[in-house]
């Protein structure tokens, strides 16, 4: 079985691909987070931005193709599609009075859980290292929407 691309899978079984980025080595993704540069739609070969509706979080982890040990940071972003372009993608924060950003260090190991709260979620790669060829981020989906804390409108 292929995995999907792009898309989060219901198959309980099955785990998609969110991203597949490679190069000589994998660089991180820009940190001036503009549509041209942090795209808001997603490659059938390559990925992209994760469409969350319906969930309140997802489990993403990564395959990481390289010589010796090799690790990157996740800048999960969040999309305000009303925003003018470069405040459209927000970084997660965490803690109720800490303001600083959730940026877990990914080093192909397992999954961690990320809130999304049915938003439009980007998997930046943020401070790569090592010298990966390869970096393939995978997706599933968590908890749905509804099962949690959470705001509705």
């Amino acid at each position: 079985m292929t995995r999907p691309i792009g898309t989060l899978t219901t198959e309980p079984l099955q785990v998609g691909m969110a991203r597949l980025i490679a190069g000589a080595p994998v660089v991180a993704d820009s940190a001036t987070l503009t549509d041209a540069n942090i795209s808001p739609t997603t490659s059938k070969v390559t990925g992209g931005a994760i469409m969350c509706r319906g969930l309140a979080t997802i489990w993403v982890g990564a395959e990481i193709t390289a010589p010796g040990a090799a690790s990157f940071d996740l800048d999960p972003l969040l999309r305000d599609e009303d925003a003018a372009d470069g405040a459209r993608w927000k970084r997660l924060l965490f803690g109720a009075t800490s303001f600083a950003v959730f940026q877990p260090t990914i080093n192909g190991d397992g999954f961690i859980e990320i809130r999304v709260d049915g938003g439009l979620l980007f998997p930046r790669i943020f401070n790569v290292v090592g010298t990966p060829t390869q970096i393939v981020i995978l997706a599933r989906p968590g908890a749905p929407l509804g099962a949690g804390k959470g705001m509705f409108f």
